[in-house]
């Protein structure tokens, strides 16, 4: 049977801790890459579209 804790937290610290760290490296390997999508040999519109999506992309994990 299993049972429904409306007062249980919903995660334990150490999971929490290991999201966080994950998160961290996705935003720091974005900000590495953003030169390289500005320095590369493709079209503004590309360039554009690149750094839009590595500004956004931490919050879209």
């Amino acid at each position: 049977m299993i049972t429904w804790n409306p007062f249980k937290q919903p995660m334990k610290r150490s999971n929490l801790e290991s999201w966080v760290k994950l998160c961290d490296d996705i935003v720091k390997v974005s900000l590495i890459a953003m030169p390289a999508a500005v320095y590369s040999q493709s079209l503004l519109a590309v360039k554009v579209l690149n750094l839009f999506y590595l500004h956004f992309q931490p919050m879209l994990v």
